[in-house]
């Protein structure tokens, strides 16, 4: 019984003061960061939305110019992949920003006057874009 009250005293230390694990600032912090946890998820709700709203429009568009431009449906196919994939996991920002672009080009495809300058850049921007998510930006 000694050795227990021994080790309680030179220890645990009984006589020491306590210290504060949690400071007051953290629950500040922790409050700030539901609020931003809830303007997250209302935006991506709203592009959720937006991107429900617009997709059944395209799906008849994206359909014609896949059949009529054999040479451009890889690159419309993976596009409509990357918004599928998108709304998957739950990526609703990334996911507009990709039915942007398919919309783009369904409309250049539908009007069979595609641009080279702007399907270069369409490249050129994508693999801007691969690079950025290849470093972690």
């Amino acid at each position: 019984m000694l050795e227990i009250s021994k080790f309680w005293v030179e220890v645990v230390g009984v006589d020491k003061p306590k210290i504060c694990i949690e400071p007051p600032k953290a629950k500040v912090r922790r409050r700030l960061g539901a609020d931003e946890q809830l303007e997250q998820a209302a935006e991506a709700a709203a592009y959720k939305a937006q991107i429900m709203h617009r997709l059944p429009d395209l799906i008849e568009s994206y359909k014609e110019a896949v059949t009529s431009n054999p040479r451009g449906a890889v690159r419309l196919q993976k596009l409509f992949e990357a918004v599928r994939t998108g709304i998957e996991h739950q990526e609703f920002k990334k996911a507009a920003k990709d039915l942007d672009k398919l919309e783009r080009l369904v409309d250049g495809a539908s009007t069979d006057g595609e641009d080279e300058d702007e399907e270069n850049q369409a490249d050129a921007d994508d693999e801007y874009e691969d690079d950025d998510l290849l470093s972690g930006k």
